[in-house]
């Protein structure tokens, strides 16, 4: 069983019926923000979408100008319907998973920051190359892609909407390849530009991946011993008596041969069930390196057997 058809891997909408802003999660709300400030750009026409991207938008000038809350603003907003659909389809299918696996802290931390540090990529890049403006929530998108890559490498999802099932591992290592190519035809011919903000995904690619490999664990490390209990332990074990608990009752009349008989083990073991039970009371933060092993290892066997079984 995949650790996302558990109850606590899904959304849930208190009350049942249909959702009120109230009870959206982060991604919904940052999906709703994005759109709406399209829209309204729209209303605006060309001359007031130059006014947003004046005030708005991160460059070299508006840094210059002490705009600097545009470090942030930028992410949200969109040059075309086509950059914001993409940008927020892949907030809304990795975004909610991310979500899920490291909580509203942490994952707004991944999103907003990934954004702005792929922002000053950007501007870094366009210091040598030319000033532009850098919009758009693709730093942070990717940031958030490269997270949950670092978080669940070898889970298995389709590619909407083909037929087609792949690693996220072998997704990110696709978008580093297509994200060089493109660097490489900016650099040649940065003439040439299709507008792109190549190194804003860099920039993001980069935050998401060190955020989970370095500050997340330690950030939890340091939380599990400042509410880590000490461990009271009983007269009998003080005293070296050993304490035996769901020991197993073994029948001597049963043949011999019925010994040596192996049952499949199940795909939920015990350690495993805990781990799931861990994950739905504290998140997925809250798991040692040790335990996140387990679970990649259980989740790798069950898609062989789902391979083997079908």
């Amino acid at each position: 069983m995949s650790i996302y058809s558990r109850d606590y891997m899904r959304e849930k909408r208190p009350g049942g019926g249909v959702p009120g802003p109230g009870s959206w999660s982060p991604v919904t709300w940052l999906i709703v923000i994005n759109a709406t400030i399209f829209v309204i750009g729209l209303f605006m026409g060309n001359g007031g979408r130059a006014l947003l991207n004046n005030y708005f938008a991160l460059s070299l000038e508006s840094l210059a100008q002490f705009k600097v809350w545009t470090i942030l603003t930028h992410e949200f907003l969109h040059g075309s319907a086509a950059h914001l659909f993409f940008n927020m389809l892949g907030l809304f299918f990795l975004g909610r998973v991310l979500l899920q696996l490291i909580g509203k802290k942490y994952f707004l931390t991944v999103y907003l920051v990934g954004g702005m540090v792929g922002g000053v990529f950007q501007v870094l890049y366009n210091a040598i190359f030319g000033d532009a403006y850098c919009l758009g929530a693709s730093g942070s998108v990717y940031a958030t892609i490269l997270a949950v890559g670092t978080l669940i490498p070898h889970q298995r999802f389709q590619i909407f909407p083909f037929p087609i099932t792949i690693t996220i591992r072998q997704f990110v290592i696709f978008l580093i390849i297509v994200t060089g190519i493109s660097l490489v035809i900016d650099m040649v011919q940065p003439q040439s530009s299709d507008g792109i903000a190549t190194m804003a995904h860099i920039g993001g690619m980069v935050f998401g991946w060190a955020y989970i490999k370095f500050w997340l664990p330690s950030a939890n490390e340091r939380m599990r011993q400042q509410v880590k209990p000490k461990k009271k332990s009983s007269l009998k074990e003080k005293f070296g008596i050993r304490i035996i608990r769901d020991a197993e009752v073994v029948d001597t009349k049963k043949p011999k041969r019925e010994k040596k008989e192996k049952k499949q083990k199940p795909f939920v073991t015990q350690d495993v069930d805990a781990i799931l039970d861990k994950i739905n009371a504290e998140g997925f933060h809250s798991l040692t390196d040790e335990e996140k092993r387990v679970l990649e290892k259980s989740s790798q066997r069950l898609s062989k057997r789902i391979d083997r079984d079908n």
